[in-house]
């Protein structure tokens, strides 16, 4: 006879939606550039308010790394390409466009393909996230007297605070699957950063 099956105990994930950027820059008429000022485990929502009387065709990139202040490197250098054509009819006096997917990005593009000039003005660029709670009160402290070494424990805190979901993968841009070790580390190491 097989064994019992047993649910898995996990703690729920938080879902973050409204994040606005903390930057975005038209860079040419039919481009923006667009910085969120920290990694995000998410998707996008665009919303646009005008209306709109003649077909458009969008493209949105998203990225880890930046070339320049205004550019993004893409594909990423993991091979990842996160990239969405959204596409309106010029039927309807308003449009929401999101992504229902997580993507591990910071970066973005959004531009528009089949027209010169944007042909609205009315929009808003938010992005929303999936992660673990992360309690301020709670989380451990560390500081030494090398610049070096704060920021390495910086990238690390902020890598388990980011990318941590209940199947301890190391985000989707680096793995698809889940890992016994990934477990094990993430596991281990956010137990010194955090009490729960």
């Amino acid at each position: 006879s097989f064994p019992a099956l047993m649910p898995k105990t996990t703690t729920p994930i938080t879902f973050e939606q409204g994040l606005a950027p903390v930057k975005l820059v038209r860079v040419q008429s039919n481009r923006f550039f667009i910085d969120f000022g920290e990694e995000l485990m998410g998707g996008i929502r665009l919303e646009i308010h005008d209306g709109i009387e003649k077909n458009f065709t969008l493209q949105l990139k998203l990225s880890e790394e930046i070339v320049n202040e205004t550019s993004i490197l893409f594909p990423m250098r993991t091979g990842n390409r996160y990239e969405s054509m959204w596409i309106g009819n010029g039927s309807s006096s308003s449009y929401l466009m999101e992504h229902h997917e997580y993507m591990e990005f910071r970066y973005g593009e959004l531009k528009i393909i089949d027209e010169t000039e944007f042909p609205f003005q009315n929009f808003s660029l938010t992005a929303w996230r999936v992660r673990y709670k992360w309690d301020e009160t709670e989380k451990a402290q560390f500081v030494s007297s090398s610049a070096m070494l704060n920021k390495v424990y910086e990238l690390c805190e902020n890598t388990l605070r980011i990318t941590s979901l209940d199947t301890m993968t190391d985000s989707n841009t680096r793995e698809r699957l889940p890992y016994e070790a990934d477990g094990y580390i993430t596991g281990l190491s956010r137990s010194f950063v955090q009490h729960e």
